[in-house]
């Protein structure tokens, strides 16, 4: 982290940009401020001290000398010190993405709010600042005293507990059609793979009826990426998650079928079969109004109001239909505001590496470990040899399957150095003077070190 840039020793003399901090230090010392036009500085000058200048300025009978002490001049009021010492102001800060993932790491950890976890560091850095201040024999001791107390109030307040996730999402590029496509590839790929909900309750059907299940075919639409930092509740780990979502529909030949033979099986397994809603109660309730089975259909569609073959069984079952959704998740680490993925260093030489650690992630030792060269020769050959379509399109795959995968590993090394150059506000809120007192003693970058815990 920035090392502190911290001047412990009160001044009496501070530059033409340094007004906030020669304001507060008037206030705590019962000084004026005065502006020195010849020197373009603000003076810190004791009140009677400079009373005796503006006694010697009558003397000289210099009465415009007089009059521009007073102008220049802003003795520090106790209505102004008092007014800070009670006004609540919010403060905002844009911290880099490594302070925000230290920060996020302290909130989650305590299980806080990250305004709070802002709020607690920001607290004890200014108890520090203000108790080295009271060994100032120039400042006044009450008003030490005074902050010290608003200090301790806020810091005794109970933090509110932290009921959100806070999974951040990751500023970056949408992909380009060309590159979405391969990514839908890969990601339907991931699912084929997977005994998905369809066939879940295809096996279901089968395993409890002892009938073949109902012809059905199956759509995907393209999916959706989302990447969030995603906290782990409890714990200082942080991870870089992936999310896609991919749409399937599955239509029925005869959904028909499908309701009547649920209705043979008993009432648990209807509920953890159909979702809980509407249809549910619908059909709980026309299997009790049915005096047989074959009226099941005519009553559901008189409850529904349309014809059972318009249903949406995706509706129907739930969770045994819902979205298909893949998550990779990374850890994600920050040392010496160096952010780490997976144990990798994100820095531009290491983007192979980073592709490589993702490729892993997404598809089988096999897969990677294919030489398009060899398969480009096969394939050739194959063709040379008159093979089927199929037996060609079975070697192919894996090959387009790897380049694929390939593009969305490029992909998502491009999202992520996109998200990391990216920063992210925090606010909070504070006493205005203990905010004075931090302003006034570090600049924006600490600031922004000691709101992160690094300092």
């Amino acid at each position: 982290m920035t090392k502190s840039n911290v001047n412990l020793d009160i001044k009496n003399e501070y530059g033409i940009t340094e007004r906030k901090k020669a304001e507060m230090i008037a206030l705590l010392t019962n000084s004026a401020l005065y502006h020195d036009e010849e020197s373009n500085k603000y003076r810190i000058i004791p009140k009677q001290q400079l009373n005796k200048l503006i006694k010697k300025k009558y003397e000289e009978n210099d009465y415009i000398g007089a009059e521009q002490l007073l102008e220049n001049a802003s003795p520090a009021s106790r209505e102004e010190y008092e007014k800070a010492l009670k006004e609540i102001i919010a403060k905002s800060v844009r911290l880099p993405m490594a302070d925000y993932i230290n920060l996020l790491k302290k909130a989650n950890k305590e299980n806080i709010s990250l305004a709070d976890a802002a709020r607690k560091n920001i607290l004890l850095k200014a108890r520090k600042k203000v108790n080295k201040l009271k060994l100032d024999g120039q400042i006044d001791k009450l008003k030490i005293d005074e902050i010290l107390s608003k200090i301790d109030e806020w810091s005794s307040l109970k933090p509110s507990v932290n009921r959100e996730r806070y999974e951040l999402p990751w500023d970056y590029e949408k992909p380009d059609q060309k590159t979405k496509k391969s990514i839908d590839g890969v990601f339907k790929y991931l699912k084929s793979k997977d005994l998905d909900n369809a066939e879940g309750l295809y096996n279901f059907y089968e395993e409890n009826f002892e009938v073949p299940f109902p012809d059905y075919e199956e759509s995907m639409q393209e999916g959706n990426l989302n990447i969030y930092l995603v906290p782990k509740t409890g714990s200082k780990d942080i991870s870089l998650q992936f999310k896609w979502d991919i749409w399937c529909g599955t239509k029925f030949g005869d959904q028909a079928q499908i309701l009547l033979s649920l209705s043979k099986l008993s009432k648990n397994t209807i509920n953890h079969v159909i979702s809980e809603g509407w249809f549910r109660e619908i059909f709980l309730s026309s299997i009790n109004e049915a005096d047989n089975i074959s009226k099941l259909i005519p009553v559901i569609e008189e409850k529904l109001n349309h014809n059972i073959e318009d249903v949406d069984l995706y509706s129907i079952f739930g969770d045994d239909f819902h979205d298909y959704q893949i998550e990779l998740e990374w850890p994600l680490t920050v040392e010496n505001d160096i952010i780490f993925l997976d144990g990798i260093e994100l820095t531009e030489d290491n983007i192979p590496l980073l592709q490589k650690a993702i490729l892993k992630k997404l598809l089988e030792k096999e897969i990677i470990k294919i030489k398009p060269e060899v398969i480009k020769n096969k394939l050739v050959d194959m063709v040379d040899k008159d093979a089927s379509p199929e037996e060609i399109k079975e070697i192919q795959k894996q090959l387009v399957i790897k380049q694929m995968g390939e593009v969305l590993a490029s992909y998502s090394c491009d999202a992520i150095f996109s998200g990391i150059k990216k920063s992210q506000v925090i606010t909070f809120t504070l006493p205005k003077v203990i905010i004075q007192v931090i302003e006034i003693f570090y600049d924006l970058s600490t600031i922004k070190a000691i709101i992160s815990g690094g300092e």
